[in-house]
C-alpha cells in the first residue's frame, strides 16, 4: 500500500486556472483600461470629515491617486470640462486647489499620471490578492511539472 500525503496533482488545476484568471484578467484591465489623465491637488476645508469627501470625491469627478499632507490630495481629473472644474473650485468642501483656474476654471498646466479602473476600484490593487495569486500558480505549476514522486510499495 502507497501512503501519499502530498497535495493530489488534480487540485493544482483548478488552483493554477483560479491564480492564473486573476493574474491574467488584472494585467488585462491596466492594459485595457489605462490611461493618462490630468492630475491636481485638492485640500479640503478644516470640517469636512471622511465620509463627506469621500461622498464629495464621488459628486465632484475626481478619483484619489495619493494622499498628500493631512487635508490635501493629489486627485486623477477623468473629466477637466470647465463645468466639471468649476464643481470642484466652487465646492464649500474645498478650501483650495492646484492647477486649475479659480477665475477661468481650466486646467492650467497639471502634471499627468496613468489612471486605470483599480484606481476607482480599490480592491483591484490589493497586494495580498497579487501575492497570493502569484505563489499559487508557481506552486500549481510546480506540481504539475514536477515529476509525481511514488512511494515504494510495501508488502507481498
Amino acid at each position: 500500500m502507497t501512503s501519499e500525503r502530498s497535495i493530489p496533482r488534480w487540485l493544482a488545476w483548478p488552483a493554477l486556472i483560479v491564480c492564473g484568471s486573476w493574474l491574467l484578467g488584472i494585467g488585462l484591465l491596466w492594459v485595457v483600461t489605462s490611461k493618462s489623465v490630468p492630475t491636481i491637488n485638492v485640500r479640503w476645508a478644516p470640517s469636512v470629515t471622511s465620509r463627506q469627501r469621500v461622498q464629495a470625491e464621488r459628486e465632484l469627478s475626481i478619483v484619489l491617486r495619493e494622499p498628500k499632507e493631512d487635508r490635501t490630495g493629489i486627485y486623477f481629473v477623468p473629466r477637466s470640462d470647465p463645468e466639471t472644474l468649476k464643481k470642484i473650485v466652487l465646492s464649500p468642501l474645498v478650501e483650495d486647489t492646484a492647477f486649475v483656474g479659480r477665475r477661468t476654471f481650466a486646467l492650467e498646466h497639471p502634471p499627468y499620471a496613468r489612471m486605470w479602473i483599480g484606481d476607482r476600484y480599490r480592491f483591484l490593487q490589493r497586494t495580498d490578492l497579487m501575492y497570493l495569486s502569484a505563489l499559487g500558480a508557481v506552486v500549481a505549476l510546480a506540481v504539475l511539472l514536477l515529476p509525481a514522486h511514488r512511494g515504494s510499495r510495501q508488502g507481498a
